[in-house]
This record gives structure tokens, C-alpha cells and sequence, in this order.
């Protein structure tokens, strides 16, 4: 646990994703959310720096005539999280089999706070402003990618000049586009979706 809350202290100080309905509304989304991602993903894999992240949607389960969203996370550890419908936390197993709910308040809370971490995959892109000025910069390459059910044309944009030097890929999905990949060369530094299954 203590290792998890280091990571999720660099994460937040350090300084996204939707169903295909959202997607045809907008060119870009960024999700940040709990719900947001759980409603766009049956599952995904990604790179972050130093770590790799996945999470999967398992079912809903009802406990005590409440639904909850079931879900497993690898964050660090591995995960199993029942997340209510306004994105609490109601209860969750780590990788050593402790589960903690309402009866352990102090952990659970510790928890929540990793568990939004988790899910705040999106929220070091760029924003739709920044994208403006991406897509104006020189193309360095094309290339085609597919993920779990659904393939898209990229597009690599360079910018690089004395204080940076960062390749931004974006994926056209036809019906909307998502950056797959960020890396900064000079803080040597990536961001990148390793694969993704949509709802």
C-alpha cells in the first residue's frame, strides 16, 4: 500500500477515452472520470513512465440491493474494486487477498485516492487548445494501428526545437481521434495505450 500511495503523491504532483455515441459528437475527448472510463472500456492497457497499467470491467454486482461496478485494476498492485454509481469506493481486494470496506474507513479512503489515480490515465494530454496547435506542427511519419476491436491511421507530429522535443501520435478512428502516444525525448518521458477494447 505505502508504495501505491508514493506513486499516486508523483502522479498528482507530475501533473482520455469514451463510448463510440460520444466519440461521433466530438473530433477529440478526454475523459476524467471514473464513470467516464468505466462507461467507454471494457478494458485497456497502457504505459505510463516507469509503470504499466491495465484495467478490466468485470460485471455489475448487486450487494444489498445496490448495484456496483466491479472492476480490476493493476495500478502497482493488483485490484478488484466494487465502485459505486456517483464513483465511490465501496469496497476492494488487493493483491494479498485484504479486502477493505465500510468496517476499515481509514484504509478504504487510502484506497479511493489510488483507485482515482488509476483512472486519471488521460488527464496529462494535452488539452483541446494544445491539440490546435499539435496538428499545425511538421508531420514526421504515418502508420496504421489496431487494437482489440477497432483500427485506426496515425499520424506522428513533431515539435522540436532547444527546450523540446516531443512526438505526439493521433489516431483517426474515422468517427473520432485520441492521442495513442506522447513521448518527450528530453525528459525522456512517455505516455502511451498499449491496447484498448471499447463497450
Amino acid at each position: 500500500m505505502k508504495k501505491i500511495l508514493i506513486l499516486v503523491m508523483l502522479l498528482l504532483f507530475t501533473g482520455c477515452f469514451w463510448n463510440k455515441g460520444e466519440a461521433e459528437k466530438r473530433e477529440f475527448y478526454h475523459p476524467n472520470s471514473v464513470l467516464d472510463i468505466i462507461n467507454t472500456f471494457e478494458s485497456y492497457e497502457i504505459k505510463r513512465n516507469f509503470l504499466n497499467e491495465s484495467y478490466e470491467f468485470i460485471k455489475v454486482e448487486e450487494i444489498d440491493g445496490k448495484s456496483f461496478y466491479k472492476v480490476s485494476v493493476v495500478f502497482a498492485e493488483k485490484m478488484t474494486a466494487w465502485i459505486d454509481e456517483d464513483s465511490g469506493l465501496y469496497k476492494i481486494t488487493n493483491e494479498n487477498g485484504d479486502t477493505y470496506d465500510s468496517n476499515n474507513q481509514v484504509e478504504l479512503r487510502q484506497y479511493e485516492s489510488v483507485i482515482k489515480a488509476a483512472f486519471s490515465i488521460f488527464n496529462s494530454l494535452p488539452t483541446d487548445e494544445e491539440i490546435k496547435s499539435i496538428i499545425e506542427q511538421e508531420i514526421l511519419e504515418t502508420y496504421n494501428i489496431e487494437f482489440s476491436n477497432i483500427g485506426a491511421s496515425v499520424t506522428v507530429y513533431e515539435e522540436k526545437h532547444k527546450n523540446a522535443h516531443i512526438k505526439t501520435h493521433i489516431a483517426d478512428f474515422n468517427t473520432f481521434k485520441m492521442i495513442v502516444k506522447v513521448e518527450n525525448l528530453i525528459e525522456n518521458s512517455i505516455f502511451e495505450i498499449i491496447d484498448f477494447e471499447l463497450k
